[in-house]
């Protein structure tokens, strides 16, 4: 996985080494299936919850993960949709400007930073919360352009 897949994809603040890894292939499957219920079960997970503690904002979905003692760490999950900068990218492309494309690529690079960032902000808060969040991206040529501007 590119550096800036990581950087973008999955927010990751810890040192552990087998994170990447392991959320790297947690979001291949999520990248598969689109849908939660289809890969766990209902007590593996909740839907709309908000994950951090006095806000009011709801992630999509939170993957529950044990806690030291009885308690549940949330892993927030949530789908982003930067079509219409996806689609001024492919504009971009068709027209075989350069200056256009390499804009259009700058502004999707800044947009997938900025919709990282929220899910940083509005849903991560360990000790409640995992120290990272998974941001799906739900077009294969979306995820595969983030991927290949690694």
């Amino acid at each position: 996985m590119s550096s800036f897949c990581k950087k973008v994809l999955v927010i990751i603040t810890s040192d552990d080494p087998c994170i990447p890894r392991q959320i790297s292939l947690l979001f291949k499957r999520f990248h598969q299936f689109y849908d939660l219920s289809e890969i766990l079960t209902k007590e593996q997970y909740e839907e709309n919850i908000a994950t951090k503690k006095g806000s009011k904002n709801v992630v999509e979905f939170a993957i529950k993960l044990p806690a030291d003692g009885a308690g549940t760490v949330y892993l927030p999950v949530d789908s982003k949709f930067p079509g219409d900068t996806y689609s001024a990218l492919r504009d971009a492309v068709e027209s075989c400007d350069k200056q256009r494309i390499e804009s259009a690529q700058k502004a999707l690079v800044q947009r997938i930073k900025g919709e990282a960032k929220d899910i940083h902000d509005k849903y991560i808060d360990p000790p409640n919360t995992t120290e990272f969040a998974i941001m799906l991206l739900p077009f294969e040529g979306l995820y595969s352009e983030v991927v290949n501007m690694g």
